[in-house]
């Protein structure tokens, strides 16, 4: 059985954590995306796994996971805000690096200018 491509990865997620707990989904979605044979698509998932594991108050699974995945942009907007909730203070150069990925990603000049105007505000915020 196949999930829906566009919000599946989404939904098993939330009803694995509604049900077995985010304990028991961590490990589920580990699997999962270890199963996908697409990048893309064992990012996505990561980028999910991370959400659960920072829902549940396990900033360094989410960091973690978003550090082994902040090479993939295409979840742009789950792996920065993970990102700018997990990062110490010695991970600013890093999420300086984060975001030049993203402006370098970003389509357009509003695009590029949204990504430059959040980081201005989060890393103002980080000092």
């Amino acid at each position: 059985m196949a999930l829906n491509p566009e919000r599946g990865v989404e939904c098993f997620a939330s009803d694995l954590v509604s049900f077995a707990g985010p304990d028991e989904a961590l490990p589920a979605l580990l699997e999962l995306a270890d199963r996908r044979s697409a990048p893309s698509d064992a990012a996505r998932v990561l980028a999910v796994a991370s959400t659960v594991a920072l829902a549940a108050g396990k900033n360094e699974i989410a960091s973690a996971l978003r550090r082994g995945r902040s090479s993939s942009i295409r979840r742009a907007p789950t792996c920065s805000a993970v990102a700018e909730r997990t990062a110490s203070d010695d991970e600013i150069p890093a999420l300086e690096g984060l975001y030049h990925r993203l402006s370098d990603a970003a389509l357009g000049p509003y695009g590029e200018r949204a990504v430059h105007y959040r980081a201005a505000r989060q890393l103002e915020s980080a000092t």
